[in-house]
């Protein structure tokens, strides 16, 4: 019985040996260590802290069956937090860890202030009234606080940064002060139970993500002094159904209103001289349009999907119509095109089968004999 012990120990001494010569004994032990984090990953996954497969996908002039997000500007899928400074996951109340007073908040006490900047929130808070003499809300500053109900901003504010409202999922009341001048890149997006905004006369950019998934978003007054909405800023509203742009608006970005599901007409100002790419992707019960007398371009799947859309005028001033511009418009009917347009990409009217006419330069098509030649 001793000699089969010392027989097993030496075994296992000479293997270990063997093991670091090769120099794979290292890599063994980290073989190890990583089929020990596999499980936890697994296991992340299976609690949603990993992707979702359930999460709506992303849009637009790609393969509806395709999965992959390479070719869009973010990954709507992911929930990662690493550019924030905490984990929204986190049941920490931040910087007051320990508080348990009354949830109505009118005084400083809910707020970590720095040289008048609101730059924290306690988590439990669910009304906050910023104080006077605060003139700037920082970036993230309110970000996951999922108590949050309401929030009154003083007249002093002049800026609120970037996602400086994100993920407060409750969030259903917000009073913007008069002088604030942008709505800046993510600061209300996944504000979930925001029902409607007015933007102060003010602001002249509304930026990037600033409103995407409020998806219990009604109604939104944009201010005259408007010149800039961004990427994809209201994407994902989905209880929207009308929106009034003013002409002042010169710019719209990419998907700016695409998945606007509710949206059912649109009247483009006629300083807007580009129709973004899937900037009115998938809006489902969007019926008319008014593309104004200025757009040179109809942007690569700006109207992707927008299967209730059953007439559309293209006026003399475009140029060009982009790459599945109109895909899968199934209401659409005739079209005509006009001599100005001098470039048509592949499968700009792809899958429009209700289509009878397409009128171009003269000459009259049939849905089939236009596949041929453009595609």
């Amino acid at each position: 019985m001793r000699l089969r012990k010392i027989g097993a120990a030496a075994l296992i001494a000479l293997t270990a040996v063997t093991l670091c010569g090769c120099g794979s004994f290292s890599r063994w032990l980290d073989s190890l260590w990583n089929d020990s984090d596999s499980s936890y990953e697994d296991y992340n996954d299976s609690n949603g802290s990993g992707s979702n497969s359930n999460s709506k996908p992303d849009i637009y002039p790609y393969d509806s069956s395709e999965n992959s997000t390479d070719n869009h500007p973010y990954d709507s899928s992911e929930n990662s937090t690493d550019n924030y400074p905490y984990d929204s996951s986190d049941s920490s109340t931040n910087y007051y860890p320990d508080s348990n007073s009354n949830n109505t908040i009118n005084d400083n006490d809910a707020l970590e202030i720095v040289n008048n900047t609101v730059v924290g929130c306690r988590k439990d808070a669910s009304q906050v009234v910023i104080p006077d003499g605060v003139t700037a809300i920082d970036n993230n500053a309110f970000y996951g606080c999922y108590n949050l109900t309401s929030i009154t901003i003083p007249d002093g504010v002049k800026t609120i940064g970037d996602s400086a409202f994100e993920s407060c999922s409750r969030l259903s009341s917000v009073k913007l002060s008069e002088g604030v001048i942008s709505i800046s890149n993510s600061a209300f997006r996944y504000c979930k139970s925001l029902k409607s905004i007015t933007i102060p006369n003010s602001v002249t950019v509304i930026g990037n993500y600033a409103f995407q998934h409020c998806e219990s978003l009604e109604s939104v007054t944009i201010p005259a002094g408007v010149t800039s909405i961004g990427n994809m800023a209201f994407q994902f509203c989905e209880s929207l159904e009308s929106i009034a742009l003013p002409d002042s608006v010169d710019s719209i970005g990419e998907y700016a209103f695409s998945a606007c599901t509710g949206i059912k007409s649109i009247t483009l100002p006629n300083r807007v001289t580009l129709i973004s790419k899937g900037t009115f992707g998938e809006c489902e019960n969007l019926t008319s349009i008014n593309l104004g007398n200025s757009v040179t371009k109809i942007g690569d799947a700006a109207f992707f999907g927008c299967k209730n859309l059953k007439n559309i005028t293209i006026p003399d001033s475009v140029t060009s119509i982009g790459w599945e511009a109109f895909f899968k418009c199934t209401s659409l009917t005739n079209i005509t095109i006009p001599d100005s347009v001098m470039s048509i990409d592949h499968s700009a009217f792809h899958e429009c089968q209700s289509i009878t006419s397409i009128m171009y330069r003269g000459k009259t098509y049939t849905y089939n004999e236009w596949l041929k030649l453009y595609g």
